[in-house]
């Protein structure tokens, strides 16, 4: 569905799931078993009156950036990347905690290599098993999936298993029942 259509029923909080082609997305996905590759919070402002949706994310090279959501779908678009909207569908939820949460983290610099290895792969862990490495991960330097989780248990999502953030990927968030797939998004 088009932006223009979907954006008045977008709330902050809400979250876009991408599925990538690039090698790195490959990657992930194969990695993470997972359709998605990457997530962002949508974020709505009121700037001088308009509303402005925004897409938050923590992005490898980048660091945990806000950018609005047109220019963003666009970028999208261009790199042959597919979006999915999910909205929240528990109403228990707090979308200003969730806003809260991502402020609380805007601006942190992404994971690093290891520390994203250590997340997802089940090598990575083994081999930082054999080596005596521990495995504790720098809760200042998160990734995409990361936030979204730690975000939405911010809010009061309450995962019906126990869940840590820093070891989630984007497909697992995607089946979060507090969420309900609303459609492709595009520009």
């Amino acid at each position: 569905m088009k932006l223009e259509a979907a954006a008045e029923s977008m709330k902050s909080g809400d979250l876009l799931f991408f599925r990538g082609t690039a090698p790195h997305s490959r990657l992930i996905q194969l990695v993470t078993r997972s359709v998605y590759s990457h997530v962002a919070v949508v974020i709505a402002l009121r700037i001088a009156g308009r509303r402005t949706l925004c897409a938050f994310e923590a992005l490898e090279g980048v660091g945990v950036r806000l950018t609005p959501l047109d220019a963003y779908l666009r970028e999208c678009q261009h790199a042959g990347c597919v979006v999915d909207w999910y909205a929240i569908a528990d109403a228990s939820i707090d979308r200003q905690r969730i806003v809260a949460y991502c402020l609380e983290v805007w601006g942190e610099r992404y994971s690093s290599l290891w520390q994203f290895v250590v997340s997802f792969g089940r090598l990575g862990r083994w081999v930082a098993q054999k080596l005596g490495v521990r495995l504790e991960l720098d809760p200042s330097r998160p990734f995409c999936s990361w936030v979204a989780a730690a975000a939405l248990m911010h809010a009061g999502y309450e995962p019906s298993d126990e869940l840590e953030p820093a070891r989630i990927d984007p497909g697992a968030v995607s089946r979060f029942p507090c969420l309900r797939r609303r459609g492709g998004l595009e520009i």
